[in-house]
This record gives C-alpha cells, sequence and structure tokens, in this order.
C-alpha cells in the first residue's frame, strides 16, 4: 500500500514504526493492554477478528468504517462495530503544497532537504565532497544540479556518460553487440537505440543483462571523474543512482525536490 502514499520512501521500516505507535499508546495510558499487528490491505483485522466491537476512525475515513461493517455483517456474519470518528486538526501554518490537516503526509514533505541520519564515515576519499542526487521523472533533479553548479559544485549527468559508453570503440559497446547481436547496430556501427530499446523494455531478463553492461561502465567513468575533479564538492546526478549501488561512491544522497533544497540553503556557497 505504501507506493501510492507521498513521497512513500521516506516512511521508517514496518518495525520502527510499530514500536513508536507502542511507545506512544503507552505513553497515554499505561493501563491498557496493546496488541499492535501489521496489516497488508486497509481493513487488516477488523473485517475478521470477532472479538472487537469498536474501531475509531478519523472524519474522512468514516466511509472505510462502513465498509468494515458492511462485510463484517453481510460476509464475514459477525457484530458490527460501534464506529468513533475523530475530527482532525487543522494544519496552522499550510503551504500550498501540502494538506490543510495534520497529517504524515506533511511531514515528510518538510522532511525534504534535511538529514535523516548522521552521514556515515565511508571508505572514500574525504575530497571531494560527493553529493549523489536522484529521483524519478520532472522529480527536480536537472534543476537542483543547475543550482549546485551556479554555487561551484562540479556536475556528473551519469546519463550523458552512459550515452558515451555505448559509443563504438568502448568496451561496453562490444559487450552489447556480443549479447545482443549485430542487428543493433546502425549502419555507421553505433549502438541503435531504437532497436535495442524495444528488446530490453519487453524482457526483463535482457534489461537486466543491459544494465550489467552498461552501469559497471557508468560507474567506472565516474570514479575516474571522481579521481580527476579538483573541486571541493561533487554532485552525481543519476535516476538509477540506488538501483545501481553507486550511492557507495557517494558521502551523502539527496533525493529531494528543487524547492526543498533552495528552501534551506538559499545563499550556501561550495
Amino acid at each position: 500500500m505504501l507506493p501510492g502514499k507521498t513521497l512513500w520512501e521516506l516512511i521508517e521500516n514496518l518495525d520502527v514504526r510499530i514500536e513508536n505507535v507502542k511507545h506512544f499508546l503507552s505513553d497515554i495510558c499505561t493501563e491498557l493492554v496493546y496488541h499492535i499487528v501489521p496489516i497488508s490491505d486497509p481493513f487488516g483485522p477488523s473485517i475478521h477478528d470477532p472479538t472487537m466491537e469498536m474501531i475509531v476512525v478519523s472524519e474522512e475515513t468514516l466511509r472505510g468504517g462502513e465498509k468494515i461493517n458492511e462485510i463484517r455483517e453481510k460476509e464475514k456474519k459477525l457484530n458490527k462495530l460501534d464506529i468513533i470518528p475523530v475530527k482532525l486538526i487543522d494544519e496552522p501554518y499550510p503551504h500550498p503544497h501540502e494538506e490543510m490537516k495534520i497529517s504524515s503526509s506533511t511531514a515528510r514533505i518538510r522532511m525534504l532537504g534535511t538529514l535523516l541520519k548522521p552521514v556515515e564515515e565511508k571508505a572514500i576519499p574525504k575530497k571531494p565532497y560527493i553529493i549523489g542526487l536522484t529521483g524519478g521523472v520532472a522529480s527536480g533533479k536537472s534543476g537542483v544540479a543547475k543550482w549546485l553548479s551556479q554555487l561551484g559544485a562540479e556536475i556528473v549527468n551519469c546519463d550523458l556518460i552512459a550515452h558515451d559508453v555505448y559509443k563504438r570503440g568502448k568496451p561496453c559497446h562490444s559487450q552489447i553487440v556480443e549479447h545482443f547481436g549485430e542487428s543493433v547496430l546502425t549502419a555507421e556501427g553505433e549502438i541503435d537505440r531504437k532497436v535495442l530499446g524495444p528488446i530490453v523494455f519487453k524482457n526483463p531478463e535482457q534489461m537486466k543483462k543491459l544494465n550489467s553492461l552498461v552501469w559497471p561502465a557508468i560507474a567506472q567513468e565516474v570514479v575516474k571523474i571522481i579521481g580527476e575533479s579538483r573541486n571541493r564538492v561533487l554532485v552525481v546526478e543519476a535516476a538509477v543512482l540506488l538501483t545501481a549501488g553507486w550511492e557507495k561512491n557517494c558521502h551523502e544522497v539527496r533525493t529531494d525536490s528543487e524547492t526543498s533544497w533552495c528552501h534551506h540553503y538559499p545563499s550556501t556557497s561550495l
């Protein structure tokens, strides 16, 4: 259920959330016994637990509580639950891109631009300081990279490097031809992406194979650039940064939007 939520990547692990809920409830009332369970659907045990008598919902999820009772009565032949709706507190200082009520989504949005945990010491040189910049399509990576470049950071665009490692004469080129055959070549001997694309997008195994050839080549070029850099700060911009495992070469990783960076660091000089 998590991928449908705003910034679901920032949601803590299940065991951490359960422990936080346990501490919160125990702090409110130590006399009650709490049984906190994970759920894999919107209803959880509420539709099949015969010992339940009441359910507390927010006003916006009242319809969900009513649906639970429908399922309990008609399908499970169980007793109806008393539904106690709770009015949510309005967010006192809402921003245009946030919800009007206090919510975990707003809390995660406000986490952007902050370090979630202390930067770990890694077995990589301390200079240049390497920031991994990642995110999906239209997430603001290019805008953030441009802004950091204006502040003096060196930008390493892995998409541009990827285009280069495909070129004729590069080791990756011959490896791709060896696996996929000469049918993926243009008349000039270059990799024809229009031919290669449909092959890998229709077959996950072929995509996995292509990535196993291209990603190491990109990483090798990035490491070379890092070793030759004389900048204090270097930004590795890559949509697949985490998927490819390149974060191990970065001192920290950012998945922020352009606005969150500018909000937290409006006058930073690199």
